[in-house]
């Protein structure tokens, strides 16, 4: 069961390390230079299975924690639209995918900057993309 609620969680935790190297690049040198080998160092109790949730149970208390609050904010059509964004540059092409007029796609794209603190249309095509990779 364990293992299972893990593999859903790879995209979420390929993120995380992912932020956790940009924000600490001189602890990561520091490993790569030092070239520490966790598994001589710790030894058996490396291979050992934790018995702790390395999850945590709360999937919305985790997105806080990483900086992807922002992901509980958003409406099932936002995150429609949110999905479609990368590969649908045009909002009519948007549009004409949901069944909704251009005109709304225009606003929700305009409701989505400002709830992603976004100035441009290039950025929130950014937090899209994380969005997607994330699968939510």
């Amino acid at each position: 069961m364990q293992d299972q609620r893990l593999l859903n969680e790879l995209p979420l935790l390929r993120y995380f390390i992912k932020a956790f190297k940009q924000q600490h690049p001189k602890l990561i040198e520091m490993m790569q230079t030092d070239q520490v080998n966790l598994a001589k160092e710790l030894g058996e109790t490396f291979y050992q299975r934790s018995a702790t949730t390395l999850m945590p149970s709360d999937r919305a208390v985790f997105l806080r924690k990483i900086g992807l609050g922002w992901i509980l904010c958003l409406t099932p059509r936002e995150r429609d639209i949110l999905a479609l964004l990368p590969s649908c540059i045009l909002c009519q092409e948007i549009a004409q995918e949901l069944g909704l007029s251009t005109r709304t796609v225009e606003n929700y794209i305009a409701t989505l900057k400002c709830k992603l603190d976004c100035l441009t249309k290039a950025e929130l095509i950014q937090k899209a993309v994380i969005f997607i990779d994330l699968e939510l």
